[in-house]
């Protein structure tokens, strides 16, 4: 007596559109990117630029995506130490919102500082790209795990490397 398999026998097509909607489904970026990260390279033009990074700030982006039944959303924040005025100031941001864009190959965000002097000037906190002011920029993916976000930013003639990783 033959033993019934518990699924239906499917054609080699059905297993492929299978196959293909779990890939389409579960691999979604924005719903990987949650967590702490902490910049841990950053080069312009190859040049190392991490010791003035961390002369400058000790700064964790944490990111989450909130999804509920209307909409989803992509949210991180900025926190950490910023060193300045022979003075070390605790820096937080409000939530930001982030976006991938053309496929998942470029990522949009941007920070405003909350930092204000006593005379009404706001710092920038962090090193260009990568620094607090009012505009957003886009970041080409370079590589993105869960524990790993490396970035790219070109402007006129400097190339940016910003790496990422996990706290």
């Amino acid at each position: 007596m033959q033993k019934q398999l518990f699924f239906p026998a499917l054609r080699p097509v059905n297993w492929l559109f299978l196959f293909l909607l779990f890939i389409a489904v579960g691999c979604n970026k924005e719903d990987q990117i949650d967590g702490e990260f902490r910049v841990v390279h950053f080069t312009r033009n190859d040049i190392d630029l991490l010791p003035q990074w961390r002369d400058s700030c000790d700064l964790v982006f944490t990111f989450q995506s909130d999804e509920d039944d209307s909409h989803d959303s992509h949210h991180f924040r900025v926190e950490g130490n910023v060193y300045f005025q022979d003075s070390i100031v605790l820096f937080t941001t409000n939530s930001s919102e982030y976006f991938f864009t053309e496929n998942n190959k470029y990522l949009q965000l941007g920070f405003d500082s909350p930092l204000i002097n006593d005379d009404s000037t706001t710092f920038h906190v962090g090193i260009f790209p990568l620094k607090s002011d009012e505009a957003s920029k886009t970041y080409e993916v370079l590589k993105f795990t869960s524990k790993k976000l490396w970035l790219r930013y070109s402007d006129n003639n400097d190339v940016f490397d910003i790496h990422l990783e996990e706290v």
